[in-house]
This record gives structure tokens, sequence and C-alpha cells, in this order.
């Protein structure tokens, strides 16, 4: 439990990390492209395309995106895995939620 806590907790720690988290949140599902394009433009960041790639990477280690094929559109997706994730601090135990 506790590496899954410290995973998660880390995952969390990056205000890069959280806005992808809310741009994906908004939609069903987008690609890497789509995540990078929007959040260059509602941030007005310059990050590089890789730096978002991994950022997004870093999330689906952490298992709060998903990421799979979409067969309608023949690309790779990312969506939102968990919708809650509660963190009892006195038992060090994780609990998700879709």
């Amino acid at each position: 439990f506790m590496r899954e806590l410290c995973i998660i907790a880390k995952a969390l720690s990056s205000i890069t990390r959280l806005r992808l988290i809310e741009i994906i949140s908004e939609f069903e599902k987008l690609t890497a492209t789509e995540v990078y394009n929007i959040y260059r433009e509602k941030y007005n960041d310059s990050k590089h395309r890789e730096s978002i790639y991994r950022e997004l990477e870093k999330l689906v280690t952490a298992k709060i995106l998903k990421k799979e094929y979409d067969d309608r559109t023949k690309r790779i997706v990312y969506k939102l895995h968990l919708s809650n994730i509660k963190i009892n601090l006195q038992d060090l135990k994780i609990e998700t939620g879709d």
C-alpha cells in the first residue's frame, strides 16, 4: 500500500499533471496531441510535446489515467481511469472509485 500511495502522491504533486487531469476530465478521451494543444492554449505554456507526453505517462503509471487504442479513430487516447481517490492517513490505505 505504501508504494501505491507514494506513486499516486507523486503523480498528484505536479501542477502540470493536475492540469492534465483537469483537461482530460473535461472530455471523454483525448490523444496526446489534443491534450498538448489544449494545454498550450488554456495555460499559455510553452512546454514541449515530449514533456506533456512524459507527464501523461506518469499519470498512466499511477493508474489515474488509462491509455487505450480507439478503434474508431485508430489512435491512442487517454481517458480518466479514476474519478475519486480517498487516502486514509491513519491506516495508509487508498480507496479509489470510478
